[in-house]
């Protein structure tokens, strides 16, 4: 009965079930052959063009990251960092962005402080003195900063060639601690 078969008994019976034979390879491989032959597709990973760049605001000069596609007209992205700022994460996000046709610029939130990067590869955010650093770079932050940014970056972008208005006009806004909403509430 079942009590005779051990689960080591059961897994090996599994692995001898699921092997494939000649001919289950030969499909498969002959299967793969094909496709490697076909076309990319139409919405295939877009040719990206990355660039640093520096953006005036009423506060002063913002560093920030701009990845957009390589050609045409994109819709545009305002990408916020976290509480680390900006960094390599949120380059490769913005460039994911990017290639699925989207022009994207990753803001430097903290620029008011300090250039990004505004904390070290891989802080540990159960390190007081770490903690410390980064709660006081959030806490220079406030609604009204949040306002004057958007409205510098959303206007810099705006000016941008191969930046294309979405259907309702508007940038989207990716981000946290309520930037959108701040934003979104400081004007018509």
């Amino acid at each position: 009965m079942c009590d005779e078969d051990s689960l080591e008994d059961m897994i090996q019976y599994e692995l001898r079930s699921a092997r494939l034979s000649r001919r289950q390879f030969g499909a498969l491989s002959l299967g793969a052959g094909a496709i490697s032959l076909l076309p990319p597709l139409a919405g295939a990973a877009a040719e990206v063009q990355e660039s640093e760049v520096d953006i005036k605001t009423p506060d002063g000069t913002a560093d920030a990251y701009l990845v957009h596609p390589s050609r045409g007209a994109h819709p545009a992205v305002l990408m916020w960092p976290d509480i680390y700022g900006l960094r390599p994460a949120f380059r490769q996000m913005g460039k994911r962005l990017a290639e699925s046709g989207y022009s994207v610029l990753v803001v430097n939130p903290f620029y008011r402080t300090k250039r990004a990067p505004t904390a070290a590869e891989h802080a540990d955010f159960e390190d007081p003195a770490t903690r410390a650093a980064l709660m006081a770079l959030a806490g220079s932050l406030t609604a009204q900063t949040a306002v004057t940014d958007a409205k510098a970056f959303v206007g810099w972008l705006d000016g941008q060639p191969g930046r294309a208005q979405t259907q309702d006009g508007h940038v989207r806004l990716l981000h946290g601690r309520g930037v959108d909403h701040a934003y979104r509430g400081s004007g018509p």
